[in-house]
């Protein structure tokens, strides 16, 4: 039984939002700052068993989300593909702000999403700082192939530029620590999921950041999180293979990176991944494979509170 009588889908921009309200089909715009954020609150708060859609817009839904979830509205930030593909199977091909508003709305009313858990202000913070450090590797490795074909004369200029990335990255990793150590239960995560030969600060402070089910989900559910679980394609007598889809692509970057160090140089792992092998399975869909296993005993080490141990992993 649905427990919402009224579906508030909301498409954000940087300057001002559009409200769609269903089943009443209103409609109306409201300007994307603080002063008006509070006004349209207090407009909400006078409906009942209400609530509140939209869809993640590159950041400029924080301070809406935020101010939402301060006042205890329940609030669902959608994946803008879902939607996307509702608004494609009702058949609207149309797109404007005010048909957006009125699709996120009526998505809601179709499919009663969870409402959104909204991280903590550390929690954020270091995501920001995670997806950052990204962003200057992405850099610094763009430029480190430019180099390699750079003329001779360009080349001092883009080394001289790497040089700065790499400092920004040093700078940024210091921040994520100390927010890390600044909070007794993040510290002690880290402290748990470093146990593991393989995953080092980067993986850790990424799961941390970017995966914060850890410990508190079942197997398959973080394994569908970090897009890890394979899918079948199977139709009559057809068996193709299965493939993964969705989920958080920086954590399952980052287990893949921790697996490579891990089928290397922890035992467990090592052993596993070979067994695969023997197997016959392809070394992708091994590493993949690999991958799973590590997140659901990080899951397990989180939850059960105890360090990576052999026997454990078995």
């Amino acid at each position: 039984m649905n427990p919402y009588k009224y579906f508030v889908g909301i498409d954000i921009s940087k300057d001002f939002f559009d409200v769609c309200i269903l089943p009443e089909s209103k409609s109306f715009s409201v300007n994307n700052t603080q002063k008006d954020i509070q006004t349209f609150i207090r407009t909400l708060k006078k409906m009942q068993h209400f609530l509140v859609c939209l869809e993640a817009s590159g950041g400029y839904e924080r301070t809406l989300v935020n101010a939402l979830d301060k006042n205890l509205i329940p609030v669902v930030v959608a994946n803008p593909l879902k939607v996307r593909l509702f608004a494609k199977a009702k058949g609207v091909l149309a797109k404007t702000d005010r048909i957006d508003a009125s699709i996120i709305a009526l998505f809601a009313q179709t499919m009663n999403p969870e409402p959104h858990q909204v991280p903590d202000k550390m929690s954020q913070q270091l995501k920001d700082l995670t997806t950052r450090r990204q962003q200057l590797m992405t850099m610094i490795i763009a430029e480190k192939n430019r180099l390699q074909q750079a003329p001779q004369e360009i080349k001092r200029e883009i080394q001289s530029h790497i040089s700065y990335l790499e400092k920004q990255v040093s700078k940024i990793n210091q921040k994520i620590n100390k927010d890390i150590n600044s909070h007794t239960t993040t510290k002690h995560k880290d402290q748990l999921l470093r146990t593991v030969k393989g995953v080092g600060e980067v993986t850790s402070s990424i799961l941390l950041s970017e995966l914060k089910e850890l410990g508190s989900v079942e197997n398959r559910q973080i394994t569908a999180l970090a897009g890890l679980v394979p899918y079948n394609r199977d139709s009559g007598k057809s068996r193709k293979k299965r493939f993964i889809s969705g989920g958080r692509s920086p954590v399952r970057r980052a287990l893949y990176m921790a697996i490579l160090s891990a089928t290397r140089f922890n035992p467990f792992f090592s052993s596993l991944y070979n067994k695969l092998l023997d197997a016959g399975k392809p070394k992708k869909v091994a590493q993949l494979a690999c991958c799973r296993r590590l997140l659901v005993i990080l899951n397990a080490m989180i939850r059960d509170n105890k360090p990576f141990q052999p026997d454990f992993a078995h």
